[in-house]
């Protein structure tokens, strides 16, 4: 319980600075017959000011431009669930994205998984963490223009184990598996 409540509390005081020091934009997801085809449409202050076509998953175009600087995504339940940086209408620098979990329990204490990922002119570069909902790091994986490359670690608490993959250029070059204590700095 006293877990649950620190978390809560780290996440209130996430989601206040991002109230306070973000632009916020509300998105809309349009799919079609197919669910591969969809447009997402991002609004400010109910004018649309973004819409971005995908065709079977994939980014095809955008129409419209971001505001530069901090800014803040919400879903239709006015939930934040990105916090990016927007430069030139590209995510550039650190950007935060939230999976909520969509239960009642999650509604009452927003609790969420987290992935903060670093960017340069919309192209993964530098490092990413990804952390689970008790706010522990599972993952740490290494971009360079937008591949994989150096160790990217993946840690299971559950079974105590540390995975450390090495990728060179996207590649996959050595695996190797390791127990983890949690006396390793996270």
């Amino acid at each position: 319980m006293k877990n649950i409540m620190i978390l809560f509390i780290n996440i209130l005081s996430l989601i206040v600075c991002v109230a306070v020091f973000a632009e916020t934009i509300e998105f809309r997801i349009n799919r079609y017959k197919n669910f591969d085809d969809y447009d997402v449409i991002y609004f400010q202050n109910n004018k649309q000011i973004v819409k971005d076509v995908y065709k079977n998953n994939k980014f095809i175009k955008r129409e419209g431009v971001f505001p530069e600087g901090n800014i803040s995504f919400i879903n239709y339940l006015d939930i934040v669930v990105a916090n990016v940086n927007i430069k030139n209408n590209k995510f550039d620098g650190l950007c935060t994205f939230f999976k909520i979990n969509d239960s009642n329990t999650t509604r009452i204490f927003n609790l969420c998984e987290r992935i903060e990922s670093n960017y340069k002119n919309g192209i993964l570069n530098g490092e990413t963490k990804i952390f689970d909902n008790f706010d522990r790091i599972t993952s740490v994986l290494n971009y360079e223009e937008g591949k994989l490359n150096g160790p990217s670690i993946y840690i299971d608490y559950d079974n105590g184990l540390k995975k450390t993959i090495e990728f060179v250029d996207g590649i996959k070059k050595s695996e190797f598996v390791t127990e983890y204590t949690n006396n390793e700095k996270k």
